[in-house]
């Protein structure tokens, strides 16, 4: 499916940031522009793989970290998005109430 490995990690990244946004509109929250930051941001490396992925964002300066393990990502990328999907829903409403 990716050619190699950092291809599949911008592809699965950039595809969870699309999902993040639509369920935030979905739910009326409007997240503060490009305040997704993928694993603290210290670093330009990718995760190594089975590392989980911490993905940062905020809304009104409020923020909220999602963690996603090495399961919920295979699972993501073989389009079963529900443990991705639980995750992202429950850190917008968390900015939500």
């Amino acid at each position: 499916m990716y050619s190699n490995y950092e291809e599949m990690v911008m592809h699965t990244q950039a595809n969870i940031i699309n999902l993040l946004t639509d369920l935030a509109n979905k739910k009326g929250l409007l997240l503060d522009p490009y305040s997704w930051i993928w694993n603290d941001g210290e670093t330009r490396e990718l995760p190594k793989p089975g590392e989980d992925w911490k993905l940062d964002f905020s809304s009104h300066g409020n923020p909220c970290r999602v963690i996603f393990t090495k399961e919920d990502l295979v699972a993501f990328n073989n389009s079963q998005t529900t443990s991705v999907r639980e995750k992202l829903e429950a850190g917008i409403d968390n900015l939500l109430y």
